[in-house]
């Protein structure tokens, strides 16, 4: 009965119910939970939103404003594609690069051919947890005149030369959506040390509409907590399996951000330390037996970078590997995913040639990348079913 799930959050029931209080639409959890996490990065500003693809909205929304001539906005083929919808509602184009066989992340070269005079801002994606290369991607902005602004929604946590990821950039989003580091099962912020960026952020989230927690959302947040937890993610998979995302999004709706979730939020702010802790020992057990396994490719480590290991993604060369591990570790009990079985210029058009193929790692990490858990409620026997089936395949 005890299935292991791809991703899980330790939230405690306490940890759901504490904010019954905050059902409200007062703003004084909703500013606390802004300044503990601004102080948690070490940044100046924080803006706390109803998900990470918001985050991203308002921060271009704001660049958009001082540079007012620039149109264009450079992401990484393989991510989350939903991205794309920010640019959309901004009025921007969506401008994709490859991204690095050897991180799974944006490739600074193929970045540096694709940033022009037309570029208002690049968005490293932090993925999986690990760090992308910062200083060569700045370089490329500084030349373009263009702003950084970092996406490590899947990264909350990581370092990188000693600084929490988030801070490099002159903006950054972070999502606290379902499948992150911690999660308010919907929320996200956008951070800034730049006062005029956050000016003109707090005046479009101002311009938002503000959401409304119900009477029922901390009994579905209650739900959340129960269903991450092995016993019962087994025991009622077929009926958690379709509450999983497959849809491809259209749109998405921009809201402020709820002092319930705040209040859930500022608890588990406290977790994060011991949450990355088991995180790191857990991926590190992991990387350090797989690392060097014939037919397997894990995203490298560049130097200086604590990865968060929000996931522990692994690149097969053979399909057919793949797949049997898939199968073989959900029938010892550890669920997988595929994330995105295609990159995002195959999913949306973006006005993109598709023969021959303008981004060809991006679509071959889609399609041989195997998505395994890292998260606290693994055990050690959990970490060594998966490194035993990954060495036999």
């Amino acid at each position: 009965m005890r299935k292991i799930p791809t991703t899980s959050v330790p939230l405690s029931l306490m940890d759901a119910l504490s904010g019954l209080g905050s059902l409200s639409p007062a703003r004084g959890p909703v500013v606390a939970f802004e300044k503990a996490f601004a102080d948690y990065l070490g940044v100046k500003h924080c803006l706390a939103v109803n998900k990470g693809t918001t985050g991203l909205y308002l921060g271009i929304q704001a660049m958009k404003g001082l540079r007012r001539k620039k149109t264009e906005v450079l992401l990484p083929a393989y991510t989350v594609p939903t991205l794309t919808l920010a640019m959309n509602k901004a009025g921007l184009k969506t401008r994709l690069c490859d991204i690095s066989l050897d991180t799974f992340n944006m490739d600074d070269v193929s970045a540096g051919q694709c940033v022009s005079a037309d570029t208002l801002c690049v968005v490293p994606v932090h993925m999986f947890g690990f760090p992308c290369k910062m200083d060569e991607i700045k370089a490329h902005c500084t030349d373009a005149g263009a702003f950084m602004l970092e996406d490590p929604a899947q990264a909350m946590g990581a370092e990188l030369n000693g600084r929490k990821v988030g801070t490099f950039g002159d903006t950054a989003l972070f999502s606290l959506c379902k499948g992150k580091v911690i999660s308010t099962f919907q929320g996200g912020f956008a951070v800034t040390d730049n006062d005029e960026l956050a000016t003109l952020m707090a005046r479009e989230r101002a311009k938002l509409p503000p959401a409304a927690d119900s009477p029922l959302t901390p009994a579905v947040m209650a739900a959340f907590s129960l269903a991450m937890r092995p016993l019962i993610y087994g025991a009622l998979y077929p009926l958690i399996s379709r509450f999983k995302s497959t849809e491809v999004h259209e749109h998405f709706d921009p809201y402020q951000f709820t002092a319930y979730k705040a209040s859930v939020g500022l608890r588990l702010l406290r977790k994060m330390d011991a949450i990355i802790a088991d995180r790191t020992r857990i991926g590190m057990a992991m990387y350090s037996e797989l690392k060097n396994v014939s037919g397997l490719r894990l995203p490298a480590i560049i130097p200086g970078a604590k990865p968060a290991f929000n996931h522990f993604p692994i690149l097969f060369d053979d399909v057919k590997k793949l797949e049997w591990v898939e199968k073989t570790l959900w029938e010892k009990g550890i669920d997988t995913a595929r994330f995105y079985k295609l990159p995002i210029h195959r999913i949306y058009d973006l006005g993109y040639r598709l023969n021959p193929d303008p981004f060809p790692n991006a679509t071959y990490l889609a399609e041989r990348l195997l998505v395994l858990p890292s998260h606290p409620y693994m055990t050690a026997a959990d970490v060594s079913r998966i490194i035993d089936v990954c060495k036999k395949a």
